[in-house]
């Protein structure tokens, strides 16, 4: 993370930080993403990319919610189609700050959440995940819903 911060420069716009990365599994500490999300200047966007976060022992994920709430430039990107392995579906959701959500909205049209994508994701209510059976252990399934549910508006 030391070197990744050293190359950030004036010019920098993005950095895009996948945890756990992908093929990898590798990951940084939940308090080494946190104190680099906090360090990152103002005018730099950190794109959290938490697809395989319920993978990750609970300890390990990074809360970047309160640093958002606090105006950071922070966009957290989750998906259901890992988890639930819904191979070919992209359905998922970001988290970030209110301007950055509304600008993405304008240009979300056409990477909508197709119908079938719709059908095949976990539903707000909870009754169906215990019974998926691509689901992982049940421990993970709970740690990601009670994270997913604190994100949702």
């Amino acid at each position: 993370m030391r070197l990744l911060r050293a190359a950030i420069t004036p010019r920098t716009k993005i950095v895009y930080l996948p945890t756990p990365n992908n093929p990898t599994g590798t990951a940084n500490s939940a308090a080494e993403v946190e104190a680099f999300a906090r360090d990152l200047p103002p005018h730099v966007l950190l794109c959290v990319d938490e697809a395989y976060a319920e993978f990750l022992d609970p300890s390990a994920v990074p809360d970047l919610r309160p640093l958002i709430a606090a105006g950071r430039n922070i966009l957290c990107c989750r998906t259901f189609s890992k988890i639930y392995g819904l191979a070919g579906l992209r359905v998922g959701y970001g988290y970030g700050p209110k301007p950055l959500i509304d600008l993405l909205q304008r240009a979300r049209q056409p990477f909508n959440v197709n119908a079938i994508a719709q059908a095949a994701a976990p539903p707000r209510s909870t009754t169906r995940i215990t019974s998926t059976a691509r689901a992982p252990s049940t421990p993970r399934v709970e740690t990601s819903r009670r994270w997913s549910a604190k994100t949702r508006p």
